[in-house]
């Protein structure tokens, strides 16, 4: 394959990469709590070099790179930065102010969040809006038919008395977290005590800049068609001499 074809190629998949994932920021631009993701990419130039420096080091097999010009996606980097914090007033809503991620009790686990709506499940237990139970320090939170109040620390009483706390935790590799449905995460490596407070009546958006993402969208876009019609030209110029060679 011609090597303008295959550097073009390879930026094409970056690029598709890159819009998916604005895509993605873009669709949960209301989901509380969401971290956007972006796109690193690495030159051929790059990873040749690191490569090479590698070998020099490791012994390492450069034969793998020679033939893939252009640009590859590196990694898909989570920002953790924090979101606004909405009031909504109802006491059903928390979110946390600064470090620290709730912890749901799942099938597959547990999760945790930055930001959630409760509501109480038949049993009495607090759960998340979709039926995850929220865990305190000591399990499942039952509630029953009582008032509750949080307070910033995590403490939950119920009709005046404290009965349990948040399960609030951080994580020192926060790279480790991965991301599952609904503003959740698995978690990273490390697991630290949380600094941030517990903030009842409050929500937190994502951390989405709307105008940032349809900025991205349409260079991104852009790119994608212009390499598009770019590899279209190069083959058309490739059938054209091959079909002048064979006439030789």
């Amino acid at each position: 394959m011609d090597s303008g074809i295959k550097m073009l190629g390879s930026s094409m998949t970056y690029l598709k990469e890159k819009l998916d994932t604005a895509s993605n920021n873009v669709s949960n631009l209301d989901t509380p709590g969401y971290k956007k993701d972006t796109v690193i990419g690495r030159s051929f130039g790059t990873v040749l070099s690191d490569a090479l420096e590698s070998r020099i080091t490791k012994g390492y097999n450069l034969g793998q790179f020679y033939n893939k010009p252009g640009v590859y996606v590196d990694e898909v980097y989570t920002d953790f930065i924090q979101g606004a914090m909405e009031q909504t007033e109802d006491p059903w809503d928390v979110a946390i102010q600064g470090d620290g991620f709730f912890t749901i009790d799942t099938d597959i686990g547990p999760l945790y969040k930055r930001s959630m709506s409760m509501r109480k499940d038949l049993a009495g237990f607090l759960v998340t809006d979709t039926g995850d139970r929220v865990l305190g320090q000591n399990g499942p939170i039952f509630i029953g038919d009582s008032d509750f109040n949080i307070e910033q620390n995590g403490t939950i009483s119920l009709d005046g008395q404290p009965v349990d706390r948040l399960n609030v935790v951080d994580f020192g590799n926060r790279e480790g977290m991965q991301k599952a449905e609904n503003g959740a995460f698995t978690g990273g490596g490390g697991m630290v005590q949380a600094t941030g407070a517990v903030m009842q009546g409050f929500l937190e958006s994502s951390n989405v800049e709307l105008s940032e993402e349809m900025t991205n969208l349409i260079e991104i876009s852009n790119k994608f068609t212009t390499n598009q019609k770019l590899i279209q030209m190069l083959d058309g110029i490739n059938n054209i001499s091959s079909n002048r060679l064979g006439k030789v």
